[in-house]
């Protein structure tokens, strides 16, 4: 159950390294990984029960419920003078003003540039991974050094419970989300129309538009306006692929983009009055190893000779078109797609 952003949970947490890029990986109801939190409650974890019986007037509530704090200032400056005289163990509490941003499938290429670029703006970042947990902990590495905490989730986003243990980790190690990019995806193989397996086709569309739904589901509880939330903005990360339909290559995948494309739309006129933004890139050609482990090595090399621009996109092409979306300055944006193809037209 999720509480509104005045509300601070207390868990209890396994003590790692002290500094603030972490790594933790969502476990069952009642127990949580290590979370990430300010530096100055980071390095030193006071007591719970003495925590609680200061903020809450000497109660000590049940492990895990909620407690309502009004000055979180006062919170570390009592940390700091308390800390000679309480015995350091392993629960903490999360103290945070800093925008949050997850982002899907931020392991490696697009998903990974555009943490890096959210944590040099000034965003707290969640990195989002499903396999390639060194992948993350790099993007991670890479987040901490701009001076953000980070934060590396293992979730499969095509499994909603999977999708609500992620928020909930979130939630406790960096506080809610106010910022959400939906980059997860796959192409689910180069194949024609005729030839595609129905494995392949479930897949493609379990992550690409399943999984957009699940997360801007949850993004949505933490953000609306009329539930306590201050608002926000959610990215889908899309693909010229829905305009082109890609014939011969993948059918399949082109028509999950535009499906995305559709729930940004509607999402949007859906949204907007709880203070939710809702946008879409269209992302063409991107210098990045899919198409290589997708089978369609040679995609990029044929799509920059078409490409006006003489290029195919970086990542980092992508990721400030994202930020740029994510941010204040296009706070009268939403229910847009835009594109960043280089003007590329089959």
């Amino acid at each position: 159950m999720y509480r509104s952003p005045c509300w601070l949970r207390i868990r209890s947490v396994a003590h790692t390294t002290p500094f603030c890029g972490l790594h933790a990986t969502p476990q069952p109801a009642g127990t949580i990984g290590r979370p990430t939190v300010t530096t100055l409650v980071d390095t030193f974890n006071c007591k719970y029960e003495w925590m609680v019986g200061f903020l809450a007037g000497g109660s000590a509530p049940r492990r895990g419920q909620a407690i309502e704090v009004a000055d979180r200032t006062s919170i570390a400056v009592w940390l700091v003078s308390a800390r000679i005289a309480m015995r350091p163990t392993f629960r903490s509490i999360v103290v945070t003003e800093r925008p949050v941003v997850i982002v899907t499938g931020a392991s490696k290429g697009i998903g990974a540039e555009m943490a890096l670029t959210f944590a040099k703006a000034g965003f707290d970042v969640g990195v989002n991974y499903h396999h390639d947990e060194a992948g993350a902990s790099q993007t991670v590495a890479k987040c901490v050094e701009h001076k953000a905490r980070a934060f590396a989730l293992q979730a499969d986003v095509s499994d909603p419970v999977s999708v609500e243990a992620m928020f909930t980790a979130c939630d406790e190690a960096l506080g809610p989300v106010s910022c959400l990019v939906n980059n997860a995806g796959i192409i689910g193989g180069a194949t024609t129309l005729s030839e595609l397996r129905p494995a392949n086709l479930q897949a493609t569309f379990a992550t690409n538009v399943f999984g957009a739904i699940y997360c801007l589901q949850e993004a949505v509880q933490r953000m609306r306006s009329d539930r306590g939330g201050r608002g926000g903005a959610t990215i889908n990360v899309s693909s010229i692929a829905a305009t082109l339909g890609s014939p011969g290559e993948y059918v399949h995948y082109a028509a999950s983009k535009a499906a995305v494309e559709t729930l940004t739309i509607g999402a949007a006129k859906e949204l907007g009055p709880l203070g939710i933004r809702v946008a879409a890139i269209r992302v063409g050609t991107t210098a990045t190893d899919l198409h290589q482990r997708e089978g369609n090595p040679d995609r990029p090399e044929k799509i920059a000779k078409a490409t006006p621009l003489g290029r195919i996109a970086q990542p980092r092409d992508i990721a400030q078109a994202a930020l740029w979306l994510g941010s204040p300055e296009a706070s009268f944006v939403s229910g847009t797609v835009l594109t960043v193809a280089g003007a590329f037209t089959p």
